[in-house]
């Protein structure tokens, strides 16, 4: 994957859309010094000198009524600036995903030609055949005709056109991928980029700049976008400051190297699905699984507890193998979707193994078993599409009627109140928003109170039947019941590259919830995160996390090292070189944990600190897999580090 081409790309992108956005957003009055108000005209809607149709009179005012929110909690240009920023990245996805699902044959070439000595998209060249033969909804030859009648009187007719036939392509995948073309955003269509058909134009960049070899891969999409954040992300780093909730996506995201992802998921969820089924041949698919040399009796399968001496003897689960339904899967800070487009691979080999009709499998696992979160909007958006796109691979047919995923950011409801519906109870809604108020800053991290889902669900189902004027709220109240129940539920296996930050880059909201909240792991935001999977986790489940290595032996770890060692096993840990985390300089280790205490069982630990450079840490950890005496693979008992001065992590 040619990642110079992509971060080249991606850097520029976000530049050019978001002046694009800004030169735009001024045409309708709206800048960071002042927003014009419209006034009603003979014809339509007088905006900033320019009257607009009925349709672009609807998208304003739903572009106002989003720019109302923003203001409800930041200033008047801070929400413009937030604005214009959502507006870019949302066509940056939406460009990446049209660009991605062309490649790969799931829709026609719609920003490319499928002939290699034409220029022109097929979706323009072939618009006629597409629109008679009813490929896109909504576009007949009628409809086709009447935007050629009003191209002919536009400077530009190709661009005229092809702008309403890209918004038609978006349209009609609004319903099988609304996380990135959601159909409620048509305010959106007023910002589609310009010049489209020119030679220097983002959709002709995208093309030329972008191997198309490179598309073939769904991990092009967390590439994208690590490097779209990357320069904000310089400036906040560089800014040596506490980070406002705003910045903390760019502050803390970094893309997780493949091989880390599959040592993580492997050694979770293929580990706690082998303890379960023995008989599996699922080891076979998992080239980063660290076999337990000495296996103990399965907890899982009504085996013995751990030896006498062990007086925290793990709760007894039931006595049965787990069914692939019941693998519940969660990423709570998962970016781009990596780990679980890995998790959704292991997955779908369980299920086959088990008899499932493969064309079957996709929905099973987007219904049953993958749950994903995050504080970014950006990063749902993708995570959610490339999942899709993983189903997408093995059933042609899921984009039609697609599942709903178990997927979404951690709204904020600072700015919300509950309307004044007689279908809802403020006594049952209230907590919930106001343990949200500050899921900008908190996301994950939040514990939701109790809460009734069916009596919750009941009364919005009661709004959205009835013929009140509070009805539009329901979606946004939907919504928060959803991000409450995710984060109240327990998973079956956690993994997780959760954020970094020190304490003193915490933002004032962040410190005090830490301090309240995570007394000994406030010092970064990763020792927080892994206290808070263990709420998230049932006896017994797995988990793999990446995290920096400094938590292994510095002093102001020590009381959350003894927490972590005494509610979880280690199963395995490989502690990284310094400069292996490319393309940041990053000391990490990764690890998994059993939700056990079973402590006497033997983890598996490999130091890869004499190896440098990223280029050598995976081939290392296969050749240590391979060969037991290869100087640098280790085995210890987590109850041992109670014998080390401060607990320290050592083996």
């Amino acid at each position: 994957m040619n990642r110079t081409a992509i971060k080249n790309f991606a850097i520029w992108a976000r530049r050019y859309l978001r002046e694009q956005v800004k030169a735009r957003a001024a045409q309708y009055g709206i800048t960071d010094k002042s927003i014009i108000q419209s006034q009603t005209v003979t014809g339509g809607l007088l905006v900033a000198g320019q009257t607009l149709n009925a349709t672009e009179t609807n998208q304003y005012e739903q572009l106002r009524n989003r720019l109302q929110d923003l203001t409800l909690i930041s200033s008047p240009a801070q929400a413009v600036a937030t604005l214009i920023d959502e507006i870019a990245y949302t066509w940056f996805n939406r460009l990446a995903a049209l660009r991605f699902m062309e490649v790969n044959g799931y829709i026609g070439r719609v920003l490319s030609s499928s002939d290699p000595n034409l220029v022109d998209p097929d979706l323009l060249r072939d618009a006629s055949s597409i629109a008679e033969m009813g490929d896109l909804p909504g576009l007949d030859l009628d409809t086709l005709n009447e935007w050629r009648g009003f191209a002919n009187r536009d400077p530009n007719p190709d661009e005229f056109l092809y702008r309403r036939l890209l918004l038609a392509q978006c349209k009609a995948l609004a319903e099988g991928i609304p996380a990135v073309f959601d159909p409620r955003q048509n305010y959106q269509a007023l910002f589609l980029p310009g010049n489209l058909l020119n030679q220097d134009s983002i959709v002709r960049r995208l093309v030329k700049e972008i191997p198309e070899e490179d598309w073939q891969d769904i991990e092009v999409v967390g590439w994208l976008y690590q490097f779209y954040i990357s320069e904000r992300k310089d400036e906040v780093i560089g800014a040596k400051s506490k980070v406002a909730a705003a910045d903390i996506p760019a502050a803390t995201q970094l893309f997780t190297p493949h091989w880390i992802v599959q040592y993580m998921v492997e050694n979770s969820l293929g580990r706690l699905w082998l303890e379960s089924h023995p008989e599996s041949r699922l080891r076979e698919c998992m080239p980063y699984y660290l076999e337990n040399q000495e296996p103990l009796p399965n907890p899982l399968l009504g085996g013995e507890g751990t030896r006498e001496e062990n007086s925290c003897s793990p709760q007894r689960v039931e006595e049965r193998s787990l069914t692939p339904q019941e693998l519940t899967v969660i990423d709570p800070a998962c970016g781009s979707g990596h780990i679980l487009v890995y998790a959704f691979d292991l997955l779908f080999e369980i299920y086959k193994e088990q008899g499932y009709l493969e064309r079957d499998i996709p929905a099973l696992i987007l219904t049953h078993n993958l749950y994903g979160l995050d504080i970014d909007e950006r990063a749902a958006q993708l995570a959610s599409f490339a999942v899709l796109m993983k189903a997408r691979a093995h059933n042609s047919r899921i984009l039609r009627k697609p599942p709903t995923l178990n997927i979404t950011a951690v709204r904020s409801t600072h700015s919300q109140t509950l309307p004044l519906a007689t279908e809802l109870n403020p006594e049952d809604w209230e907590p919930l928003i106001e343990a949200f108020k500050d899921a900008d800053n908190l996301g994950s991290l939040i514990t939701p109170p109790p809460f009734d889902v069916e009596k919750l669900q009941g009364q919005l189902n009661n709004l959205e039947a009835s013929s009140s004027l509070f009805r539009e709220y329901a979606p946004i109240l939907r919504e928060l019941v959803l991000q409450a129940e995710f984060l109240s539920k327990t998973y079956w296996v956690v993994v997780a590259n959760p954020p970094y930050m020190g304490s003193k880059h915490l933002n004032t909201i962040l410190q005090a919830f830490a301090v309240k909240n995570y007394p000994d792991a406030k010092s970064d935001l990763f020792a927080m995160f892994i206290e808070r999977i263990d709420k998230f986790t049932v006896q017994n489940s797995a988990i793999g996390c990446l995290m920096p290595f400094v938590w292994m032996f510095l002093p102001s770890y020590e009381k959350f090292r003894l927490k972590v060692i005494k509610q979880f096993t280690i199963t395995s840990l490989i502690q990284l070189e310094y400069n292996a985390f490319e393309p940041a300089c990053v000391p990490v280790c990764t690890f998994t944990l059993k939700k056990s205490t079973n402590q006497d069982e033997l983890g598996t630990y490999i130091k890869l600190s004499d190896f440098k450079g990223h280029q050598n840490q995976a081939p290392k950890v296969i050749e240590a897999i391979s060969n037991k005496n290869c100087g640098y693979i280790f085995r210890c008992k987590t109850k041992d580090i109670y014998n080390f001065p401060n607990n320290v992590i050592a083996y």
